[in-house]
């Protein structure tokens, strides 16, 4: 028989009393049970949600960080990117006056070759110095 059937079939209130004391304490315990494990996971709560701002805090320290980080190195890729930029333009001249030399060198020997060939007389008879002066 259950303790609501007793109840029902009690008949004084002594009677009903002696039954339903047993349960009154049973629920005053199973409330004071409830009551602590509410405040346990209250507790745990608590603390997980300290342990994940703490962790979010750090990893928005770390992203802050990362930042700067990136930001120095974007500066100092910027700084390379515009020294070379320079240094080319520095070469430019450099290049195209080398490229004019590498050009006109040629044509001049083979110029001068060729006059030589076709006038050899004119060393003979006047000398290397000669040509020299004829060449002005």
């Amino acid at each position: 028989m259950s303790a609501i059937d007793r109840v029902k079939k009690s008949r004084g209130i002594n009677e009903l009393a002696e039954q339903i004391e047993p349960l009154a304490q049973s629920m005053a315990t199973l409330a004071d049970e409830a009551r602590q494990v509410m405040s346990q996971t209250q507790q745990a709560s608590e603390a997980q949600a300290a342990e994940w701002l703490k962790a979010q805090r750090q990893t928005g320290a770390a992203w802050v960080e990362l930042a700067k980080e990136l930001r120095e190195v974007a500066a100092e890729v910027s700084s390379a990117a515009q020294s070379a930029r320079s240094a080319a333009r520095g070469w430019t001249w450099k290049l195209w006056a080398g490229v004019l030399i590498a050009s006109v060198t040629p044509i001049l020997a083979l110029l001068i070759a060729s006059w030589l060939w076709l006038e050899p007389q004119i060393i003979e008879q006047q000398g290397g110095i000669w040509l020299v002066f004829k060449l002005k």
